[in-house]
């Protein structure tokens, strides 16, 4: 790089640093959760403002600008690391009423960890927790929490969903009695088929709807286009050589009139 050029990148870079000061000004104006995007997106801008050519290149009095330069942006670097923890005590204590469940009545207020799982604001968020640790209580907490704060969702915008249809309906009725908060909680078939049912205009028809016969047609015809191959005919055979004159236990029926059939027709 030219020796004049080199002059001039420190008036570049404190050009740009203005604009990044000004887009970190903007974003501490939102009052917001420093998504992971975000931050990675202010770390890679640093990172190229902090790249400098042989510090001999520059002339005396420029160097030590460069080390002034380095150094406010380390502390830029460390403001960025702190602001999250910063931003999650300042919303404890905002919506402290809220999580201890004195807004709305509740006997029990949330512990540390699930007032946490409540407020962080990530673009993902993994929360693992296991029997009887208050997952359904954590999930309706956030939904209300999302629904309520200055920064709030709109309920419509909110997806929530259940691996059964009793965890749904437990989570419509705690979100109900709780924060007389109405929202649509369903299992992911259920998410499946109302998607379907939008794109086509009616309502899907599924392969079997409850018919026992189609079930064992499907699996009589995948069964005999297996058999085709002989490496499969010959692992049959090997099958019934072994299984043949293997009785079937009473207790692997339903009923003893399912059992006295299959002893009958043997």
């Amino acid at each position: 790089m030219p020796k004049g050029k080199i002059q001039e990148l420190l008036p570049e870079k404190y050009e740009l640093t203005q604009k990044l000061e000004n887009d970190w000004k903007n974003f501490l104006n939102r009052d917001t959760y420093l998504i992971h995007d975000e931050k990675r997106k202010f770390f890679q801008d640093i990172n190229q403002l902090t790249k400098f050519p042989r510090r001999s290149l520059f002339k005396f009095r420029e160097r030590g600008r460069i080390r002034q330069f380095r150094k406010k942006m380390h502390k830029f670097i460390e403001d960025i690391n702190n602001y999250n923890q910063k931003f999650l005590e300042r919303r404890l204590k905002i919506y402290s009423s809220f999580l201890d469940g004195k807004d709305d009545g509740l006997k029990y207020p949330l512990d540390e960890e699930q007032r946490l799982a409540v407020i962080k604001d990530d673009k993902h968020n993994l929360v693992i927790a296991g029997a009887g640790s208050g997952k359904t209580s954590v999930i309706s907490s956030r939904i209300a929490y999302l629904i309520r704060r200055k920064d709030k969702i709109n309920k419509d915008k909110i997806l929530a969903l259940a691996f059964t249809k009793v965890a749904a309906d437990e989570m419509k009725e705690r979100l109900k009695k709780n924060y007389d908060i109405e929202i649509d909680i369903s299992t992911f078939h259920a998410l499946g088929r109302s998607i379907i049912e939008e794109e086509l205009g009616h309502k899907p028809k599924l392969i079997f709807d409850g018919n026992e016969k189609k079930i064992y047609e499907l699996i009589e015809n995948l069964f005999m286009d297996v058999l085709k191959e002989v490496k499969y005919q010959n692992i049959l055979l090997e099958y019934l050589a072994y299984h043949s004159e293997q009785e079937v236990k009473e207790e692997s029926f339903e009923d003893k009139e399912a059992y006295y059939k299959y002893m009958r027709n043997k």
